[in-house]
């Protein structure tokens, strides 16, 4: 299983924005996608149909990047890069459909191996929990 953080080049706020709420405790806070942030949500949901041995975890949205758990087997013939590949052409051509021009991701993406279930843990607990953290440093920033 792969965590994996992609990033939206110069960082540009490209894939929704996150709204947060201090009168819900519950929740305070809730992404909302751009449509290229829905893109995003595509692209995550067609990795299994165009690779027989790749199913994805889970997938978080943020405003300039995402973060995915992707679970590929190791008797398989896809490797990582092959995934990420895809995912982001997916996008990007649905968000040159869409209009957009420019450079749409960062060149390359970080990876992590995960080990064992407490990391399988902890990684979910942080994609989970990002909005909320990212909504958090904005409000005390005043940004």
């Amino acid at each position: 299983m792969y965590y994996v953080t992609i990033c939206v080049a110069e960082r540009k706020h490209a894939l929704g924005h996150i709204i947060y709420d201090d009168n819900k405790l519950d929740c305070p806070a809730s992404f909302i996608p751009s449509k290229i942030g829905t893109a995003c949500i595509e692209a995550g949901k067609s990795l299994g149909e165009r690779f027989d041995d790749v199913r994805l975890e889970k997938l978080t949205l943020m405003p300039d990047h995402i973060h995915m758990l992707a679970n590929i087997d190791a008797n398989g013939s896809t490797a990582l890069g092959d995934v990420v590949f895809a995912f982001k052409r997916f996008v990007t051509r649905k968000a040159r459909a869409a209009g957009f021009n420019g450079r749409l991701w960062q060149k390359n993406y970080y990876d992590h191996v995960v080990r064992d279930n407490e990391d399988v843990l902890r990684i979910m607990e942080y994609m989970e929990n990002n909005p909320i953290r990212w909504a958090h440093q904005r409000q005390e920033n005043n940004i």
